[in-house]
């Protein structure tokens, strides 16, 4: 990536550059604590990827041509985006490269099974480290999927870096809303963070681009020691990867962002629908407007954080 950028037009040396400013962050983000990043930045700029950028607009208009003259350097881009791998209203994630070739072994369907209508699961939020391969532990959370109630809700741990906030995005009433809340001290406080991000589809794999089946492999969960033999798809890179179980079908293991950040899931449970989930009294109402408008990936990156008056991103996923 960083040869065709050297041998190209300046947009391509923007674009490499974008890509490696966003993997600056996660390494500033996930490796140095919050206490160290406080301390330096009391006295020096904290670094921002511009938002609209001419170059990646230029993307979105003609990814063939990009992906076809600078194929590295096209995946590097699209690597380096996490958040709106899933959430496609992200303004500033670039489009996916085309798929790799297919890889599938005997017995692979071509796309992973649909997600039922109504499910809960556990989400186990892992950073590997790059030297070692070291998976370190996160934060958890449980993910209650409402299809039929235009809702997904994310509930953190009470002991994990956003400390119990709960996290719903809904689409009922035809324009995306998200909202975050949390109570501490008998109190809630929510906020209405962005609108038109879209929910996570039930057939997230086939329908967000450039996957390809990869073949069967054998993963084990780091904290639970559970083995699961995988069906795998990827895309071009080989970084960004979705399992699911070859027997029960469940989703294993994902991989949005250059195989720096992992998420896990387990007790996939298909659930009956209770109706939608209602929001606190004390959150803002769906025509309010948001708190952020750009849906930028510098803004997507906060999730929780405003609640405790603190902008410094930490987690990628919701």
């Amino acid at each position: 990536a960083n040869a065709e950028a050297a041998g190209g037009s300046l947009m391509l040396q923007r674009l490499q550059r974008n890509a490696h400013c966003r993997e600056s962050v996660m390494w500033l983000v996930h490796h140095v604590s919050q206490k160290d990043r406080n301390h330096h930045f009391k006295n020096h700029p904290v670094p921002l990827l511009g938002q609209h950028l001419a170059e990646e607009a230029q993307l979105e208009k003609s990814p063939y041509w990009l992906c076809k003259s600078a194929p590295a350097l096209c995946s590097h881009a699209q690597s380096s985006s996490s958040c709106g791998a899933c959430h496609v209203g992200s303004r500033d994630s670039p489009p996916p490269a085309n798929p790799p070739d297919d890889e599938a072994v005997a017995g692979q369907p071509l796309w992973p099974t649909k997600l039922p209508d109504s499910l809960k699961m556990v989400l186990r939020v892992y950073i590997r480290n790059q030297t070692s391969g070291t998976m370190i532990f996160k934060d958890e959370v449980v993910k209650d999927y409402r299809y039929a109630q235009g809702q997904q809700i994310y509930t953190h741990s009470a002991t994990g870096s956003s400390k119990g906030c709960t996290i719903i995005m809904e689409n009922a009433t035809g324009t995306s809303n998200t909202w975050a809340w949390v109570r501490q001290n008998r109190t809630t406080k929510c906020l209405k963070l962005w609108q038109d991000l879209t929910l996570i589809p039930q057939e997230f794999v086939r329908t967000s681009g450039g996957f390809a089946r990869s073949g069967q492999r054998r993963f084990v969960e780091p904290s639970t020691g559970e083995v699961h033999d995988s069906w795998v798809w990827c895309r071009a890179n080989k970084e960004v990867c979705y399992y699911e179980d070859v027997r029960s079908h469940a989703p294993v293991y994902y991989s949005p962002a250059s195989n720096i950040i992992v998420e896990t899931y387990s007790n996939f449970t298909p659930t009956v629908d209770k109706g939608p989930v209602q929001l606190p009294d004390e959150c803002p109402d769906r025509n309010a407007p948001p708190m952020y408008t750009d849906n930028a990936q510098w803004e997507l990156v906060q999730l929780c954080k405003p609640l405790f008056g603190n902008t410094v991103t930490d987690n990628f996923v919701v």
